[in-house]
C-alpha cells in the first residue's frame, strides 16, 4: 500500500484543506517529515491511518477531538487518500460526525459520519461498515497489524526492547494472536484443580459413605467399625468390616422371622374362635332387630292401602286439566301473530324517531354550512387582490440584498486597510530600528577601519624601522619619529567580523524597507479601491470612518430587508388562503346539495313507516279483544302450570302404588329371615368371648415388637449394603481419579512454566520465543550496520531466579570487550539504534506472519536526536537499504542534519489564521 495523494481538511491541526501530492516522493527510498515540535508532523500518519480505518494511529482520539478547533464553521473535517495496492488505484474518505455550516450564512447542521471507496474499476461504497470490511480484505490485515506493521514510534520501541517477560507476553498475544496458547494453560490449570478438587471429594465421600453405615453398639464389630468410620483402616478393610456386620444381621434376621412364623399361626386360630363367636352374638341381636321392624311393618301396610285410594280418586281431575290445557294450546299461533306485530310496530316507531333525528341533525347542519359558506365568499371577495403586491416587494428585497453585499464588500475593504496601517506602522518601526543599528554598525566600523590602518603604521615602524637601513614606506634611512601602536586597534580577524555584521544590518534594513515598501504599496491600492466604493454613497464619510459608516448601513439594511421579508410572508399567506378558499367553496356547495337530497329521502321514508304502522295497530286491537291472555308467554306459563297440576296428580297416585308394593314385598322378606335366625340359634355357642380378645392383644404386641426389630434390622442392611456398593464405585472413580490427577497435573506444570527446579517457562512464551528468535535474527542484521558490528541482540535462555515467568529476556554482546549484559546499559544512542532495529525485525516478522500483504510505506518517528554523526549515517543506511526498490520510508523528526542529509522532505511549519487570530498548520512539499 503506497499513499498517491492525501488530502487533509479541517483535521487535528489543520485548520484549511492542504493537498499532499505524495507521488512526488516516487516509489522507494526515504523522505524527511520535518518541522517544529507541535506542528503536526505525525498528524500525516494519523490521516493515513483515518482514512484507512476510520481511526487515527494514537488510542486516545475520539470523533470529537478529530475535528480542528481552529477551523472555519464552514470547512468540513474529512481526510481524502488516493493509494496504490498491487497496481490498483483506489480512493478512500471519511469524515467524523460534526456540526458544520454548508455555506456561508447558513444555519448549522449535523453533517454524519460518512466513508466511501472508489474501486479501480469505478465503483463506489459509500457505506460505512462495507467500507470497513473492504479495506480489510483488499489490504489483508485489520488497523492494529497497519500501525505495527507502518508506523515506529519510539516510545513504543523503547518499551519494546526493555520490556520483562511478562510485559513482552502481553505485547506478543495482541501481535501474533497467541491467545489460543494461553487458553490452553488456563484450560489445563482449570482440569487440574478441579481433577484435584474431583480426587479429594471422592476420598471424603469414601468416608461419609462408612459413617453413614450402622453397627449396633453389642456387636462384636463394633470396635473395628469405629476404626473404620474415622479412616484409620484402607477402604478394603473399610468394606469387609461392613461386609461382616452387614452378615450378622442377616443371621439374626432368619431367627426373629422364624419365631414370627409361629406368632402368626396362633393369631390365625384366635381370629377363627373370635369371629364365631362374635357372629352367634350378632344373629342374636339381628333377630331382636327383625322382630321389631315385622311389627312396624304390619301397620304401615294399612296406611299405604288408604293413601292410594285417596290418590286413585283424583285421576278425572287431572284428565279435565289436559282438556284445558290443550283448548289454549289452539290459540298459539293468534299470540305469536299478536308478539310480532307489536314488535315490528315498535321497531317502526323506533325507526320513524331515529329519522326524525338525523332530519333534525342534517337540518342544522345544512344551516351551519350555508352560512360558513357565505362568510367564505365574502373573505374570497376581500382577497381578491392578493398576490398583487408581492412582485414589488419582490424586487425590493433583491436590491436591499444588493446592497447588503456591497456594503459587506466595503466593510471588508476597509478592515483590511486598517490591519495594513497597522502592519505598515509595526514594519516601519521595525525598519527604523533596523536603519539606526545599521547606521551604527557602520560608523562603528569606519572607526575601527581608521584605527586598524594606523595601527599597520604603527606595527611596521616597531618590527621593519631599524636605524640607517632603508624605511620600505619611504626609503629613508633615518627614523627620528616612527609611528607607535595603539592600544585599542582591532585585529585584521576583528575588523573582517564587524565588516560582515555591518553588511548584515544593511541587509536587514534594506529588507525591512522593502517589507515596508511594499505593505505600503498594498495600502494605497486597498485606500483607493475604498475611495471608489466610498464614492457611490451621498453621504461619503471619508475613509478613515469607513467601518463604523458600512457597520450602521448593515444594521440598517438588516432591518428592512427584516421588514420586506415579514411583508412577503403577510403577502403570502393571504394568496394562500385566496387559494385555499378557491378549493373549499364548491366543495361545501356540493355538501348543501347533498343534504338537501339527504333530507327529502328521510322524510319521505318515515311519511311511509308512518301509514305502516297504522295499519299495524289496527290488527294488534283485533288480535287484543279476541285473546284471553295478554301475551304469548302469558298463555304458553298457563298452559304449564295446568298440566303440571295433572303430571303431580298422575305421579302421586303411581307412588302411592310404588310404595304400598314395596312395603309388601320387605314383609315377606323379613319373615323368612325371622325363621332362618331362629334355626341357626337353635345349637348354642361354648367359646368365651372376653378370654380370646385378651389373647388376640397379647398375641398382637408380640408380633409388633419382633415385626419392628426386623425393619430394623432390614433398614440397616439394605443401608450398609447400600454403602458398601457406593463405597466400591466411589474407589473405583478415585483409582481413576488419581490416575488423571497424576497426567493432568504433569501437563499443567509443565504448560504453565511451574515444574519444580525449573525455570519458569509456560507454553505460550514457547511460541512466542519462537517469533522472537526471527525478530531477533532480522534485527541483528540491521544492528549490525548500525553499530558497526560491535553489538549483538540475544534472548536469554537461562533465568535470573525459578520464581517469575523467563524465556522472553533481552541480553546484548558486546563484541569490542567480549561481555554480555542486560540491555537496559546501553546509553541512549547505542537503546535507539537497538530499539528501531528490534521494531524494524518486528515489523518485517509481522508483515511476514500477515499472509503476503504488501505495504510500500514506512514512518519511523522521532529518536534520532539521541545518535552521533557516525551513528546517525549507519542508521539511514540501514532505513536506506530497507526502502528496497518499491518501498517509501518517511522519517518524522526536527534533527537538522537529517534536513542536510535528505532531499526529499516534507516540511510542516505554523502560520496564522487571518480570520480568528489562532495557530493552524499548513505543509509544503519538496
Amino acid at each position: 500500500m503506497r499513499p498517491l495523494s492525501l488530502t487533509i481538511s479541517a483535521f487535528c491541526s489543520y485548520s484549511g484543506t492542504t493537498v499532499l501530492d505524495m507521488e512526488k516522493l516516487g516509489t522507494n527510498g526515504l523522505y524527511l517529515i520535518t518541522g517544529e515540535t507541535g506542528a503536526g508532523k505525525t498528524t500525516i500518519f494519523d490521516a493515513v491511518t483515518y482514512a484507512l480505518f476510520d481511526s487515527p494511529s494514537g488510542a486516545n482520539r475520539n470523533d470529537k477531538m478529530l475535528r480542528s478547533k481552529y477551523a472555519d464553521i464552514n470547512t468540513p473535517t474529512e481526510v481524502t487518500m488516493v493509494f496504490e495496492y498491487r497496481g490498483e488505484k483506489y480512493t478512500v474518505s471519511r469524515n467524523p460526525e460534526q456540526v458544520i455550516a454548508k455555506k456561508a450564512g447558513a444555519t448549522p447542521s449535523t453533517l454524519h459520519k460518512g466513508a466511501s471507496l472508489t474501486l479501480p474499476d469505478g465503483t463506489v461504497i459509500s457505506k460505512k461498515t462495507d467500507v470497513d470490511e473492504k479495506i480489510k480484505e483488499i489490504l489483508g490485515i485489520d488497523r492494529n497489524q497497519f500501525t505495527q506493521i507502518a508506523m515506529i514510534a519510539q516510545g513504543d520501541f523503547l518499551k519494546l526492547l526493555t520490556a520483562s517477560t511478562d510485559e513482552r507476553q502481553k505485547i506478543f498475544r495482541k501481535i501474533f494472536k497467541t491467545d489460543l496458547y494461553e487458553k490452553i494453560q488456563i484450560k489445563l490449570k482449570y482440569d487440574f484443580l478441579e481433577i484435584k478438587k474431583r480426587r479429594d471429594g471422592l476420598k471424603s465421600s469414601i468416608l461419609q459413605y462408612i459413617g453413614s453405615t450402622v453397627c449396633e453398639e453389642d456387636s462384636a464389630l463394633h470396635d473395628d467399625y469405629q476404626r473404620a468410620v474415622k479412616g484409620e483402616i484402607s477402604t478394603a478393610d473399610s468394606v469387609n468390616i461392613i461386609e461382616s456386620i452387614i452378615a450378622e444381621d442377616t443371621e439374626n434376621e432368619k431367627k426373629l422371622n422364624a419365631e414370627l412364623e409361629d406368632i402368626k399361626k396362633q393369631i390365625l386360630v384366635n381370629a377363627s374362635s373370635l369371629e364365631k363367636a362374635e357372629s352367634y352374638l350378632a344373629m342374636q341381636k339381628e333377630l331382636v332387630a327383625t322382630e321389631a321392624k315385622i311389627s312396624e311393618a304390619e301397620s304401615n301396610i294399612e296406611l299405604l292401602r288408604k293413601a292410594f285410594s285417596e290418590a286413585e280418586a283424583l285421576l278425572p281431575e287431572a284428565q279435565r286439566l289436559y282438556n284445558e290445557a290443550t283448548l289454549i294450546e289452539a290459540e298459539i299461533p293468534e299470540y305469536t301473530e299478536f308478539s310480532e306485530a307489536v314488535k315490528n310496530r315498535s321497531e317502526i316507531i323506533s325507526r320513524i324517531e331515529k329519522q326524525a333525528s338525523r332530519i333534525s341533525q342534517y337540518e342544522a347542519k345544512l344551516s351551519a354550512l350555508k352560512e360558513d359558506t357565505e362568510k367564505e365568499k365574502a373573505e374570497l371577495i376581500s382577497l381578491s387582490d392578493a398576490g398583487e403586491l408581492k412582485e414589488k416587494l419582490t424586487a425590493e428585497k433583491e436590491k436591499a440584498e444588493a446592497k447588503m453585499l456591497s456594503l459587506a464588500s466595503l466593510r471588508e475593504t476597509a478592515k483590511r486597510c486598517e490591519r495594513l496601517k497597522d502592519k505598515l506602522s509595526v514594519e516601519q518601526d521595525a525598519y527604523i530600528k533596523a536603519y539606526s543599528k545599521a547606521k551604527e554598525r557602520s560608523n562603528e566600523y569606519e572607526r575601527k577601519y581608521n584605527a586598524f590602518l594606523d595601527e599597520q603604521a604603527g606595527i611596521l615602524a616597531e618590527e621593519r624601522l631599524k636605524e640607517n637601513e632603508k624605511c620600505p614606506v619611504c626609503g629613508s634611512l633615518s627614523h627620528p619619529e616612527p609611528a607607535k601602536k595603539s592600544l585599542d586597534a582591532p585585529t585584521k580577524e576583528e575588523l573582517d567580523i564587524l565588516k560582515k555584521e555591518s553588511n548584515n544590518a544593511r541587509d536587514v534594513a534594506s529588507s525591512a524597507s522593502k517589507v515596508a515598501g511594499e505593505t505600503k504599496a498594498k495600502l494605497e491600492t486597498e485606500e483607493k479601491n475604498l475611495s471608489d466604493q466610498l464614492s457611490s454613497f451621498d453621504n461619503n464619510p471619508g475613509t478613515e470612518n469607513a467601518v463604523e459608516f458600512s457597520d450602521t448601513l448593515i444594521e440598517e439594511t438588516k432591518g428592512i430587508i427584516e421588514t420586506i421579508k415579514g411583508k412577503i410572508t403577510a403577502e403570502e399567506k393571504r394568496i394562500e388562503r385566496k387559494k385555499q378558499l378557491s378549493e373549499a367553496i364548491p366543495l361545501k356547495e356540493a355538501d348543501i346539495s347533498a343534504l338537501n337530497s339527504e333530507i327529502q329521502a328521510l322524510k319521505e321514508k318515515t311519511a311511509s313507516d308512518e301509514t305502516l304502522s297504522e295499519q299495524i295497530q289496527k290488527r294488534i286491537t283485533q288480535l287484543s279483544s279476541k285473546l284471553k291472555f295478554s301475551s304469548i308467554s302469558e298463555a304458553e306459563k298457563n298452559i304449564k302450570e295446568i298440566k303440571s297440576k295433572a303430571s303431580d296428580i298422575e305421579i302421586a297416585v303411581k307412588k302411592a302404588d310404588e310404595n304400598l308394593r314395596r312395603l309388601e314385598s320387605d314383609f315377606s322378606v323379613m319373615k323368612g329371615k325371622r325363621e332362618q335366625l331362629e334355626k341357626q340359634l337353635s345349637d348354642g355357642c361354648d367359646i368365651d368371648l372376653e378370654a380370646e380378645k385378651e389373647k388376640k392383644k397379647n398375641l398382637a404386641e408380640k408380633q409388633n415388637e419382633i415385626t419392628a426389630m426386623i425393619t430394623g434390622i432390614n433398614a440397616r442392611i439394605f443401608n450398609n449394603r447400600k454403602n458398601v456398593s457406593a463405597i466400591k464405585e466411589k474407589d473405583k472413580e478415585i483409582n481413576e481419579a488419581e490416575s488423571r490427577y497424576i497426567n493432568i497435573k504433569s501437563l499443567y506444570e509443565t504448560a504453565n512454566g511451574s515444574i519444580s527446579d525449573s525455570a519458569k517457562f509456560m507454553l505460550e512464551t514457547y511460541v512466542q520465543a519462537t517469533h522472537f528468535e526471527r525478530i531477533i535474527h532480522r534485527a541483528n542484521y540491521r544492528l549490525n550496520i548500525m553499530s558497526g558490528g560491535q553489538y549483538q541482540l540475544l534472548r536469554k535462555t537461562q533465568s535470573d531466579n525459578k520464581k517469575s515467568q523467563s524465556g522472553l529476556e533481552l541480553e546484548i554482546i558486546d563484541y569490542s570487550n567480549g561481555s554480555t549484559r542486560d540491555v537496559k546499559s546501553l546509553s541512549g544512542g547505542e537503546s535507539f539504534m537497538a530499539s528501531l532495529a528490534l521494531a524494524l525485525g518486528l515489523s518485517d516478522e509481522i508483515q511476514n506472519n500477515a499472509s503476503g500483504i504488501k505495504i510500500d510505506t514506512m514512518f519511523i518517528d522521532e529518536g534520532f536526536g539521541s545518535l552521533d554523526s557516525n551513528s546517525l549515517q549507519q542508521a539511514i543506511n540501514v532505513l536506506s537499504e530497507l526502502t528496497g526498490e518499491h518501498r517509501l520510508v518517511g522519517i518524522i523528526s526536527h534533527v537538522s542534519e537529517l534536513q542536510r542529509k535528505i532531499d526529499k522532505q516534507i516540511v510542516v511549519s505554523k502560520e496564522k489564521n487571518s480570520k480568528n487570530g489562532l495557530g493552524t498548520k499548513a505543509v509544503i512539499v519538496y
